[in-house]
């Protein structure tokens, strides 16, 4: 937005807070003492979360200014005091905002606790569900195969001896050395079948 920046004096806390209010990144050109005033500040980053980073260091440790800024733009937590990067609340608006947790700035060692808690534990808990069912149908899907490939074999070994079977008839079909040496047996089994 198009503002005449040399019309507004910028030491006028009214003049600036309209100007704000229209632009938050015009918070730049505000005097030192309005961008450390919390209503202009907090003005500003409901406009646009990026002029955080031109509030004062006071008002950057300000919880709720900084949760203002994450709410609209997440990515913006850098520009937060220590202190506040290392915040629950502020971490989880940060990321829910389309923060990435990769981008962390913060060297505490309590980061990955304060990310991985609340709502995006309760995430990763459900990935994890997903995964294990996904893989016992993997593990369903390759029993199948496996079935398929038995029969298979069996028809094959038969195509020329067709058993006498009509529809519904159930057949019991004894292992024999050809049929052992198509379809792997255990140990145990392989011995039972030559007694």
């Amino acid at each position: 937005m198009s503002l005449n920046k040399t019309k507004i004096d910028w030491n006028d806390k009214e003049q600036v807070l309209k100007a704000v209010n229209k632009d938050g990144d015009v918070l730049k050109f505000a005097s030192e003492k309005l961008r450390d005033d919390k209503d202009v500040v907090l003005a500003a980053v409901n406009k646009d979360g990026d002029a955080l980073k031109f509030a004062s260091e006071r008002l950057r440790d300000d919880k709720d200014v900084v949760l203002a800024a994450v709410n609209n733009l997440g990515y913006v937590l850098g520009y937060a005091s220590e202190r506040l990067r290392n915040d629950k609340d502020v971490v989880l608006a940060a990321v829910n905002n389309g923060y990435q947790t990769y981008e962390y700035p913060s060297s505490d060692s309590q980061t990955m606790q304060l990310i991985l808690s609340g709502d995006i534990i309760s995430d990763i808990e459900k990935i994890d569900e997903m995964i294990k069912r996904l893989t016992s149908l993997k593990q369903q899907l390759e029993e199948e195969k496996k079935s398929q490939i038995f029969e298979c074999t069996l028809l094959h070994i038969f195509h020329d001896e067709k058993p006498n079977v009509s529809n519904g008839d159930m057949v019991a079909i004894m292992p024999t050395e050809e049929t052992s040496k198509i379809i792997p047996q255990s140990e145990d089994k392989k011995d039972r079948n030559l007694h």
